[in-house]
């Protein structure tokens, strides 16, 4: 599996603004702008890449992406008659609600990032213990970053770095 780069959450708000726009070209009584239809296509082909990234998992997904930028390439031609728009964009919905189902059911949840502060190397002990099951977990992933802090004198210069 390759670098994946977007987290899922991403993806699936793609797939929201891909849902608004189909329902902008269903809506509208006149032709479809191909600007629109351009955009859509751009962001399917994004999300393609990403999921590429993903391996396997996401061969599926790329699968009803390509169907979904025929289905706006059809709507791309379409020469005002409402009722066959209608269709199409009824199938355009049907495909991106797929997209989306599969995005969440059938790719992994993205890592929890959890980081650790710790500001007294004494106080780690605290936080070992958390940090210790956190970074067993496949769920997360783990950053330790240590605060460095000073003593000060009483007239407010530094005595020591910690």
């Amino acid at each position: 599996m390759g670098n994946v780069d977007m987290k899922k959450k991403e993806m699936l708000a793609m797939v929201v603004e891909m849902d608004k726009a189909n329902d902008d070209c269903r809506n509208q009584n006149k032709a479809v702008s191909v600007e629109e239809l351009a955009q859509c296509q751009q962001t399917a082909i994004t999300l393609g890449s990403e999921l590429e990234k993903r391996g396997e998992r996401g061969e599926q997904l790329m699968h009803m992406l390509e169907e979904y930028c025929e289905y706006i390439c059809q709507l791309g031609t379409d020469k005002g008659d409402a009722t066959a728009r209608r269709k199409l964009t009824k199938k355009i919905r049907q495909q991106l609600s797929r997209v989306k189902n599969a995005i969440t059911y059938d790719l992994p949840d993205d890592k929890k990032e959890i980081v650790f502060l710790p500001y007294k190397a004494s106080m780690w002990d605290s936080l070992e213990s958390i940090w210790l099951a956190a970074k067993e977990d496949d769920t997360c992933e783990t950053f330790v970053i240590p605060i460095p802090y000073c003593d000060k004198n009483p007239d407010g210069s530094i005595k020591q770095w910690h």
